[in-house]
């Protein structure tokens, strides 16, 4: 417990300054965590730093955060606000995403959705739709 306090607190002093590597790693490693009660209070400066970092955001960066802040936004009572910037990234990243972070969109939009974001996720799913369109021929189960 006092590792994960330790780790905890390290983070809440790197959130200011983190780049869009760090901000998307640690929105997923939170999330994947399960944002313990313990770093539930690190949930909204986290999305501050996310948004920050997002348009510098590669596509595979940007869907790891937007999942992340999905998982994440019931628990640390994230509105839709929380997703504006992530949103404004998205046309540029998905040109550039390949199948397995446009999935990851796709999912994220449906989490958006249920996160009372429905504006944002209709954007990405129409953002996305030419792409996977292109897509979809290429793909097999292992993508």
């Amino acid at each position: 417990m006092a590792d994960r306090d330790a780790l905890l607190a390290r983070l809440a002093q790197l959130l200011p300054r983190l780049n869009a590597q760090d901000a998307s790693s640690a929105a997923w490693a939170l999330a994947v965590l399960g944002a313990h009660t313990a770093a539930a209070h690190l949930v909204r400066p986290l999305a501050d730093a996310v948004s920050r970092a997002a348009p510098g955001m590669q596509p595979r960066q940007l869907a790891s955060a937007m999942w992340g802040l999905s998982k994440l936004a019931k628990r640390g009572g994230l509105g839709p606000n929380a997703f504006a910037a992530l949103h404004a990234a998205l046309p540029g990243a998905v040109a550039g995403a390949g199948p397995q972070e446009l999935m990851v969109m796709v999912v994220t939009a449906a989490r958006w959705g249920m996160c009372g974001a429905p504006a944002a996720a209709a954007g990405l799913l129409s953002a996305a739709a030419p792409t996977l369109a292109r897509a979809a021929p290429h793909l097999d189960a292992h993508s």
